[in-house]
């Protein structure tokens, strides 16, 4: 029989590890890391890329054929989604979906975040 002191520290190695293997309940609280630095859940990482690319939108939606958006935003949008000289966007961008992704793989998230072809 284990002294008591051993057990009981033997029980709360056990609960910690068991904390550390639980996923969240909710998917989109899970943790993840892009290349620019810091540490989000999915959701706050999701709103801050899709407010980014909701000011863009704003800044050359035009709904007057005859009013063209200014080139300068038009450049600005193409800089933020394609050049390499603008990594941050690109890799929150690409952190969020490789989540996405890792979750599809998982059976129980399949059918919320989308069957990977």
């Amino acid at each position: 029989m284990m002294p008591k002191s051993e057990s009981t520290k033997s029980a709360q190695m056990r609960e910690v590890l068991d904390r550390l293997k639980e996923d969240p309940k909710d998917p989109f609280e899970t943790d993840i890391w892009p290349p620019s630095g810091g540490t989000y859940d999915i959701k706050s990482l999701q709103s801050m890329v899709a407010r980014q690319l909701m000011d863009l939108a704003k800044s050359i939606a035009t709904a007057d054929i005859d009013k063209p958006a200014d080139p300068f935003y038009m450049r600005r949008v193409y800089k933020l989604l394609y050049s390499k000289d603008n990594p941050v966007f690109q890799g929150k961008l690409e952190t969020l979906v490789q989540a996405y992704d890792k979750l599809a793989r998982q059976n129980r998230h399949k059918k919320q975040f989308g069957d990977i072809t």
